[in-house]
């Protein structure tokens, strides 16, 4: 991984999952690659809430259960990928550019939100909500009673 990109910082950190729980928003990585042979339901909850925690963080997961239930679980838990412990560093690469690809696909850009609130029924704020929305944006309505 050293190799992939200069530009990249890594940091490995040795121990158990529960020293994952100290990483905040802030310092959170893009990327975090958890190589563990075996985890059980309680671990994989922990790396759930650190998934909730830091939703801009992509897992990687490389351990030896790959059965489809413990599978099912991981994606529940926010993995992306679940390599196994015999992947070779390509394999790795690989998961990596699929995830950088999806992430750079996505578009980045703020949010408006608009408010309107008529004083009684009949004075035209929903016609005025609906015609002062830009029509090149996706739009979702909430509080329109006909629109819903």
């Amino acid at each position: 991984m050293r190799g992939r990109n200069n530009s990249d910082e890594i940091e490995a950190i040795t121990g158990s999952i529960d020293k994952l729980a100290s990483i905040d928003s802030h310092s959170a990585p893009s990327l975090l690659i958890l190589s563990q042979p075996l985890l059980n339901a309680d671990e994989l909850e922990r790396l759930e809430s650190l998934s909730i925690q830091n939703p801009a963080m992509a897992i990687i997961l490389i351990c030896q259960q790959q059965s489809p239930d413990f599978l099912l679980r991981a994606m529940r838990a926010g993995v992306r990928e679940v390599l196994t412990l015999q992947a070779d560093p390509a394999q790795l690469l690989l998961a990596v550019r699929r995830l950088e690809t999806k992430r750079s696909s996505q578009p980045q850009g703020m949010g408006k939100v608009l408010s309107f609130v008529s004083c009684k029924g009949g004075s035209g704020a929903t016609f005025s909500q609906l015609t002062s929305v830009s029509h090149s944006q996706p739009l979702k309505i909430n509080g329109l009673p006909y629109l819903t």
